[in-house]
């Protein structure tokens, strides 16, 4: 992400965790996390209905592109295109 402060652009990254369910195991995810890590102090998921049913239209409608191109796509393409500083 960039802003504009002042006369300069200024470019900002942060680091988001991202988590990927299966949507068989989404009901049974935080029981599952707690009883598999007992240091984790707090952990939950709260999404809304409505973000959830957004999630999985989404997904059936990208899910096809996807499968099409996912051998031409390499983990060093993906890490150029989101500038990742380690792919060289």
């Amino acid at each position: 992400m960039y802003y504009l402060d002042g006369a300069n652009v200024t470019k900002v990254e942060i680091e988001v965790p991202m988590l990927f369910v299966q949507a068989e195991q989404y009901d049974s995810l935080v029981t599952d996390v707690k009883a598999n890590n007992a240091n984790l102090s707090t952990f939950n998921i709260d999404v809304s209905a409505e973000t959830k049913t957004k999630i999985e239209a989404d997904y059936s409608t990208m899910i096809d592109i996807f499968i099409t191109n996912k051998e031409n796509i390499t983990a060093l393409n993906i890490l150029e295109y989101i500038g990742d500083k380690y792919a060289h």
